[in-house]
């Protein structure tokens, strides 16, 4: 069921408190991920957000009040891990930006960046819809005039939110010019919402499963704020320990270092498909969906005959020859098909 890929793993939390007029403060970001030299031990990392309007950008880019960028978070988290060092990087800022660019030609210089450098990582949280969002939104545009706002580049699966391809951000640090850094990340997103059977999805039962206990603060989960302000040790140990759960339950689950499926339901019909193209000896999916499915894809611009398979035709799919066709038909739902018993 497993995507035979791997890339480090890095479990993500956050706390935050919401005031009255439900606006959030964002009171921590907490990071989890095993030494890259042994996986024996773990790197526990909380990062402390200023909320004075002191908070400064990793690349020096000035100050200003609120949550901390994605990319300055995991910048931080590679450097301090030694992630940099087993990517082979000859420095934890990255690159200097004279190694790669490419004149003028923005999409060629990242292309050369991410060939040579790029360091893949697996952000993974649990229900990321309350802690990606967490995050400060970009207020750079990239070279292309786009901004790096991850929140575009991920959908929703099973109550959480990933990717379904890496998404490419870079940590920029240093003045503008040739030495400017630059640390080419490519974010693979996974929800351990989507990894654990429904009604056993929880955090506490995560932590069960894989031996770290939640731990638990009772009525200061209202005010993660105040409790920061006089409980600051008890703040970093409840909260780093939600995302050694997320790292602990997702290696338990899939291996050490391993990129895991979209979802859990998504890992079993891979698995599925990959036995039964081996049963019947075919190596394309195309030849897969032709010969299981009874499925072929309809090239752009080509009129796709409905026959009633709205379903398929959305998809730009068509059954493959006629008794395909009558096999779908009769196979529809006995509602959609007037006077028809299936």
């Amino acid at each position: 069921m497993g995507t035979d890929q791997t890339a480090p793993v890095i479990g993500f939390d956050s706390e935050f408190t919401y005031d009255v007029d439900s606006r959030r403060t964002i009171d921590s970001y907490q990071f989890s991920t095993f030494d890259p030299e042994d996986s024996g031990h773990r790197f526990d990392i909380v990062l402390l957000p200023l909320t004075d309007g002191a908070v400064r950008h990793v690349d020096g880019g000035g100050s200003y009040g609120g949550p901390l960028a994605i990319t300055d978070c995991l910048a931080v988290v590679i450097r301090e891990s030694g992630l940099w060092r087993s990517a082979g990087l000859p420095d934890p800022r990255g690159v200097t930006r004279r190694d790669f660019w490419v004149g003028g030609d923005y999409a060629a210089s990242m292309s050369a960046l991410y060939g040579r450098h790029g360091i893949g990582v697996v952000l993974a949280g649990h229900y990321l819809p309350a802690d990606l969002t967490a995050f400060a939104r970009p207020r750079r545009r990239r070279g292309d005039g786009r901004y790096d706002d991850i929140m575009r580049r991920v959908t929703s699966a099973s109550g959480g939110l990933v990717s379904l391809k890496p998404i490419r951000m870079a940590a920029i640090s240093g003045p503008r010019g040739s030495s400017q850094r630059y640390l080419p990340l490519s974010i693979t997103v996974r929800d351990t919402m989507g990894q654990a059977a429904a009604g056993s999805n929880s955090l506490k039962s995560l932590g069960e499963v894989c031996g770290v206990p939640k731990l638990d603060v009772g009525d200061a989960i209202e005010d993660m704020t105040g409790f920061r302000r006089d409980h600051l040790a008890d703040l970093l140990e409840y909260g780093v320990n939600d995302a050694a759960i997320v790292l602990e339950y997702s290696t338990a689950l899939w291996g050490v270092n391993a990129v895991p499926p979209v979802t859990l339901s998504g890992g079993g019909a891979h698995a599925l498909r990959a036995g039964i193209k081996g049963y019947l000896g075919v190596c394309s999916n195309a030849e897969f969906s032709a010969r299981f499915q009874g499925l072929v894809s309809v090239d752009a611009g080509q009129e796709v005959s409905d026959d009633g398979l709205s379903y398929y035709a959305v998809r730009s799919q068509t059954p493959v020859d006629g008794d395909a066709n009558q096999v779908h038909s009769a196979s529809r739902s006995p509602s959609t098909v007037a006077g028809t018993a299936v």
